[in-house]
């Protein structure tokens, strides 16, 4: 879809005079560019460099403009990916998290349960040795308080 938008917008472009101006600036800026990377890569240095002629320097203008946009949309998609997939993760983990807590809260409720058992069992335990010591205490009450019985009997 980019590509034959592009080759419209260029043909557009180079069909009005107005704009034909524009592309040629651009043309030209773009050979000055080129022309001085090359140089200099090649390790010289540069003097100065020619214009283009009218002609191919639209021509240079027209395509510059073409892959321009073609990246333009190119770069576009990538980076609306790129945030969809952030923004996929950050649901997962939010989706990872909450049912995280979910079960935190869960083991929460058993814990409190088993604690609440665990109170009911002391209690009861404590209330049951409370009543074997009362039944010991009245059982020790009960036989000091009986009088003995002795016999007359001399024992050697």
């Amino acid at each position: 879809m980019a590509k034959p938008l592009a080759k419209r917008i260029k043909h557009d472009f180079s069909r009005y005079p107005s704009t034909q101006h524009i592309i040629v600036g651009i043309g030209q800026v773009s050979h000055q560019v080129t022309s001085r990377l090359k140089i200099m890569s090649a390790g010289y240095k540069v003097r100065s460099i020619k214009a283009l002629e009218d002609e191919k320097a639209l021509t240079v203008g027209a395509d510059f403009l073409g892959e321009s946009i073609l990246f333009l949309v190119g770069g576009s998609i990538v980076v609306y990916e790129y945030n969809a997939g952030k923004e996929k993760e950050r649901r997962k983990q939010e989706k990872i998290k909450l049912l995280a807590e979910e079960d935190e809260r869960k083991f929460r409720m058993v814990i409190d349960g088993i604690n609440l058992r665990l109170q009911k069992l002391e209690n009861s335990v404590r209330n049951s040795d409370d009543q074997v010591r009362k039944q010991n205490k009245s059982q020790l009450i009960k036989a000091e308080t009986e009088t003995p019985k002795f016999s007359w009997i001399w024992p050697f």
